[in-house]
């Protein structure tokens, strides 16, 4: 071959593996990148469209696996709202019943996504058809038309491109027209933001693990003799070693059941699930002199949200003095990969740990406050005060609901529909106007029609239990978490039957 011919060939030699490796990796997307670690927290009270993003395209995709033979499961879906529904406590509850049914709890949570986009969601989704369906939604949901011209960002993880463009194509701007077409044609594209976080938090992850000082021997402990939800303590010898922990009733009562996983050199040495509260006692045969040893529970609790006390911590079991009295470490855990497990909490209380009237005080201040949050608060309130005297009229979002009802409805699945909690500093503005109480009948003659179930939890939570107008704190999730359990062992199938 002549030397023309080989300069020739070589841009083909160099571009076409790199081709090859780039289509490769668009077709295969789905099968490898949702199964790398996510190492980033996604906060509640901070939106990111790539974290979110990443949590939603997750979140849809567990949908569409098949459910598992003998098992029943239910699917709770809604606004950033649904956040108040925690499936893995919901689902350790309902479990804690071994007379029910297997079932599988799924959630998918869509910030600003109203009742007529996830109508356009479902009637184009292959998913396993759920048993049960709870659809969760706050009076905000609907005040706002969905806009025809413009695709809430969320949508675009979710809902099939091309579907997406079919819906909407005569409205949409050519800007939004040529995204989702460079989104049908590639994987790598539609979730390109996600790609970009998952580099650089994985790099971040890297450089904190050749910099960053060994771990402490002991962490994750308190003072008091509790611990957070993964906690370290140095144990002597090789010999069996015998560790007491004490499981709080009001942890069996918020989560119906506990797992905790013990390792060591990261090795696991024993799993303990236990379903009854009290001192308990597991031995541990270590590998080494002096081993230290790894507690991973599966979930935490709340004294607060069990009425016992006005401790805020989110806890794990407690040891006894001796275990721990060396090094306790005081709660402060180390840099670990990944660092955002499946069941994690994100603890944020926006007025702290007021209650009563100081906590009734403090979210009047906050919404009258000259700041980015006062604003947004007052841009709530205003928008339902506004309606509160109108008459109550079914149109727009309200007929997408109905459809929504339907469409699962005659698909075989029982639906429950949940009106979530409202910060009753706003609530009580306009809960006794005719507007709200149309929109209350409105939901009753919708449940009458419809043979659906209606939960009303509107004033179901005190002000303290809020981070804004309609979205719960983590003590909030943990005390509804027993009212949605009893919804779902209500609403699943009979055993027996």
């Amino acid at each position: 071959m002549s030397a023309s011919a080989q300069r020739a060939l070589l841009p083909w030699k160099v571009w076409l593996p790199i081709v090859l490796v780039v289509l490769t990796l668009d077709a295969s997307f789905n099968a490898f990148f949702w199964k790398i670690p996510r190492i980033r927290r996604i906060p509640e009270f901070r939106f990111s469209e790539a974290d979110w993003g990443y949590r939603i395209a997750l979140e849809h995709l567990r949908l569409l696996q098949p459910k598992r033979a003998g098992s029943a499961r239910v699917l709770a879906f809604g606004s950033s709202v649904a956040r108040v529904f925690d499936p893995h406590q919901v689902q350790g509850l309902v479990q804690a019943h071994r007379q029910l049914p297997r079932a599988e709890l799924q959630r998918l949570a869509m910030p600003g996504i109203q009742p007529s986009e996830f109508l356009l969601l479902f009637e184009n989704e292959p998913m396993a058809l759920p048993d049960v369906t709870i659809i969760l939604f706050n009076l905000a949901d609907f005040l706002r038309p969905a806009p025809k011209d413009e695709l809430n960002p969320m949508l675009f993880y979710t809902v099939p491109p091309l579907a997406l463009w079919r819906a909407r194509h005569e409205h949409l701007r050519v800007g939004d027209q040529l995204e989702l077409g460079l989104s049908q044609l590639s994987n790598l594209y539609r979730y390109r933001k996600q790609i970009r976080s998952c580099v650089s938090t994985h790099a971040s992850a890297g450089l904190h693990w050749l910099i960053d000082p060994a771990p402490p021997g002991s962490y994750g402990i308190y003072p008091d003799g509790y611990t957070e939800r993964r906690f370290a303590l140095e144990l002597p010898g090789r010999a069996p070693f015998h560790l007491e922990y004490f499981v709080d009733p009001e942890w069996i009562s918020q989560r119906g059941r506990v797992q905790l996983q013990f390792n060591s050199d990261g090795k696991p040495l024993t799993t303990r699930i236990e379903s009854e509260a009290g001192w308990k006692s597991v031995e541990l045969r270590l590998p080494s002199t002096p081993a230290r040893v790894e507690v991973i529970a599966d979930s935490v609790w709340n004294p607060r949200a069990g009425g016992a006390s006005d401790d805020l911590r989110l806890l794990g079991v407690k040891l006894k003095e001796s275990a721990f009295r060396s090094e306790p470490g005081g709660g402060v855990q180390p840099y670990r990969y990944p660092f955002a497990e499946e069941g994690d909490i994100e603890p944020l209380l926006r007025i702290g740990g007021k209650r009563g009237e100081q906590a009734d005080r403090a979210w009047d201040e906050r919404i009258e406050a000259k700041t980015h949050s006062g604003r947004m608060l007052r841009r709530v309130r205003d928008a339902k005060l506004a309606r509160r005297d109108q008459p109550f009229v079914v149109g727009g979002e309200y007929l997408a609901i109905q459809k929504l009802v339907q469409l699962f409805r005659t698909r075989g699945s029982k639906v429950l529909l949940v009106n979530t909690p409202d910060n009753p500093r706003i609530l009580g503005g306009y809960a006794n106007g005719p507007y709200y109480r149309g929109y209350l009948a409105f939901l009753q003659s919708l449940a009458s029609a419809s043979s659906v179930e209606l939960y009303d939890l509107s004033a179901a939570l005190p002000a303290e239990d809020f981070n804004d107008a309609h979205h719960v704190n983590d003590i909030g999730m943990i005390k509804l978490g027993r009212t949605f359990s009893d919804m779902v062992e209500r609403a699943l199938p009979d055993p027996g039957a």
